[in-house]
């Protein structure tokens, strides 16, 4: 089929009307118009596709972005669309991400930055709805952006290849420094280790000190638990004198300590008081009596 000549100038007058507009949102009436004239025969939607790539070589980031989305809109509905937007992918990535460092998107820069967010968009949301069809195409695309672009297709951010590269130098540089940080306290306390040793036992005699050990006491009970082994009464006569005896030498120390600081034992000294019963009749009699002077 051929095209005809009014309806393909229609189709380039839509166009340019939707991509110049300056409007953040494709206008749906003429939107409708582009998709009808694009039902009529497939010639149609390579003349419109023909047209759109046109607009995206233009030196105008919101140009370029308005283009974006009516592309976006087409690449949904129509087949024939996809697979010539698929065959120019290269393109399309060119004029729409900035891959080329040398070529960088031209202004204005806000728009600039709103194309790109808004190209990796799609192509995640053509990859999800559509990348069944177009799988190798579509691996390629992003085994290419994540290696030149850095892009985060799950937080849609995007960095050039200069940006990717001082974040990774950065990060190299950070790495760099902790080893070194990391060697060099390795290397202090290797030198510290003989007085770190002696400080470590040094306080564990001081605790042994303050602290005994279970081991320091021979307890007949805790010997025959342990051992399993039951004790004759010889054994517990032994240690039960032993007790009696380590309680008495308590004892006398106790009673030379109270000696030495002038305290008398309250156990070794009682004293009796004895009230007799007609001690406090008689005190009363006494306070009765009249004074004689």
């Amino acid at each position: 089929m051929t095209l005809d000549y009014g309806t393909a100038s229609r189709a380039a007058e839509l166009v340019e009307r939707l991509t110049s507009s300056g409007e953040n949102d494709v206008d749906s009436t003429s939107l409708g118009e582009i998709e009808s004239i694009c039902k009529i025969s497939p010639v149609y939607v390579d003349r419109v596709h023909a047209l759109l790539f046109h607009q995206l070589k233009e030196r105008h980031s919101q140009i370029r972005l308005s283009t974006l989305r009516i592309c976006n809109c087409l690449f949904k509905v129509f087949e024939q669309f996809r697979k010539l937007v698929i065959a120019n992918f290269s393109v399309l990535l060119k004029l729409t991400i900035n891959t080329d460092d040398g070529r960088p998107l031209p202004p204005p820069k806000r728009f600039a930055v709103d194309l790109e967010l808004f190209a990796v968009r799609c192509i995640k949301e053509w990859n999800d709805v559509f990348g069944k069809d177009f799988k190798d195409e579509f691996n390629f695309v992003f085994n290419y952006l994540n290696k030149y672009k850095k892009i985060d297709f799950e937080s849609m951010t995007v960095r050039s290849v200069a940006e990717a590269r001082r974040l990774e130098d950065r990060e190299r540089r950070r790495q760099r420094f902790n080893d070194e940080k990391l060697q060099k306290i390795e290397s202090d306390i290797n030198e510290s280790e003989p007085e770190i040793l002696l400080a470590a036992r040094t306080l564990e005699s001081c605790l042994e000190l303050i602290i005994p050990t279970p081991e320091d006491f021979n307890i007949p009970e805790i010997e025959e638990a342990s051992s399993g082994v039951p004790l004759n009464s010889m054994d517990l006569l032994s240690s039960s004198k032993m007790v009696q005896k380590w309680t008495d030498m308590d004892d006398e120390n106790d009673s030379a300590k109270h000696r030495e600081i002038g305290i008398i034992d309250p156990v070794a000294h009682a004293v009796t008081v004895t009230l007799r019963p007609d001690f406090q009749k008689k005190s009363e009699d006494n306070r009765r009596q009249p004074n004689c002077n």
